[in-house]
């Protein structure tokens, strides 16, 4: 199951972007999104934030950790990931 690049893919067409504008305004190329949405690989860290930090609002930053937190499974990235998005951590 591919729930990080599906996810990615849907928040792609939400905003009617290609892979080519989408990529470009996360800072990847447009093969990296292709193998993230596909499945093929696993977005890096800054390309999460990236994402989050232009797409997403606050209220999707508990959905966005849970899946991270399937994703990675390390609690040490997890609060990496909380503290470069300014989001408290317990």
């Amino acid at each position: 199951m591919n729930i990080i690049g599906e996810n990615i893919k849907r928040l792609r067409k939400i905003h009617n972007l290609n892979q080519v504008d989408f990529s470009n305004l996360i800072g990847v190329s447009q093969g990296s999104l292709s193998d993230i949405e596909a499945g093929k690989s696993k977005p890096a860290v800054d390309t999460v934030v990236s994402i989050y930090k232009k797409f997403l609002n606050v209220h999707w930053s508990g959905c966005l950790l849970v899946l991270l937190t399937k994703w990675m499974k390390r609690k040490s990235l997890i609060i990496v990931i909380c503290k470069q998005l300014h989001l408290r951590v317990s």
